[in-house]
């Protein structure tokens, strides 16, 4: 058992959010977090790292909310177009700094399950004394990273309620089920990461992520197929057994009779997000 006492709070909050978003089809709640943290004391010091920019801007006024301070870290772009993140760096960096400058602090929480973490984790407990807690999401959390820490308390999951969210994926991809030859992965997820934005404003990732999620949950079903230029990938199709996929296109078939009247696939794709 852990004294109570100061707490640090350090939140790798890609590997939080798309780790949740991957696996169980769920956002964190930044409040929720925190409540974490403070079950091992006062919580003077609480930081979550990311590009933000790559994030729903509701996470502002929601860590503001819960008494967390963002750090944003712009992702930088390398030669050939790929992004590379810091943000495990600057929150390396600032947990340094906090056994440094802030010695009454007993506890640090690092939610996390990056690996990378392994060595400062170890220091702060075997060299500077401190209790380090590992509260990841469960199922990606590294051994390693666990082994290194003096307790485990994972990030607790609720059971997976399918809602609006899903169903507005549902709705577009009952479209391109009719509309597209090829349905591959990564071709729909940047169509909805894309400028004619069908479901909104919604990241490249983010899109990867809640596709990933409903694969998981059997709505989509993945296959790999053969493309024309010899190479390999997947195809996802809807589900059309699924209860909950039954009930969104039973719903949206009710609309049918508009879609009708105007007579453009373009206005039936925008209804998608009606």
């Amino acid at each position: 058992m852990i004294p109570q006492g100061e707490v640090a709070l350090f939140i790798d909050f890609e590997n939080i959010r798309y780790s949740m978003l991957n696996n169980y089809g769920q956002e964190p709640d930044p409040h929720k977090l925190i409540a974490k943290a403070r079950k091992f004391g006062t919580v003077p010091v609480a930081f979550a790292y990311a590009d933000f920019s790559k994030h729903p801007d509701q996470y502002k006024r929601r860590f503001e909310a819960a008494g967390i301070s963002r750090v944003d870290v712009p992702l930088r772009l390398l030669p050939g177009g790929k992004e590379k993140s810091a943000a495990d760096l600057i929150m390396l960096l600032d947990i340094v700094d906090a056994v440094l400058d802030r010695p009454q602090i007993s506890t640090f929480v690092l939610m996390t399950g990056d690996s990378d973490f392994v060595r400062i984790s170890a220091r702060l407990k075997n060299r500077f004394g401190k209790n380090v807690v590992i509260s990841g999401v469960p199922g990606t959390i590294s051994g390693d990273l666990v082994d290194s820490a003096t307790v485990a308390d994972p990030l607790e999951i609720e059971e997976r309620q399918l809602g609006d969210a899903e169903g507005r994926y549902v709705r577009l991809l009952g479209w391109i089920d009719e509309h597209w030859e090829t349905t591959t992965f990564m071709n729909i997820a940047r169509y909805i990461a894309g400028p004619r934005h069908p479901l909104g404003p919604v990241g490249l990732e983010d899109a990867k992520a809640v596709l990933n999620s409903l694969v998981r949950v059997d709505v989509l079903r993945q296959e790999i197929v053969d493309l024309d230029d010899g190479s390999i990938t997947r195809a996802i199709r809807l589900n059309r057994v699924h209860p909950f996929v039954q009930q969104v296109l039973a719903e949206w078939q009710a609309q049918a009779t508009l879609r009708v009247v105007v007579g453009a696939d373009d206005v039936a794709e925008a209804e998608i997000d009606s």
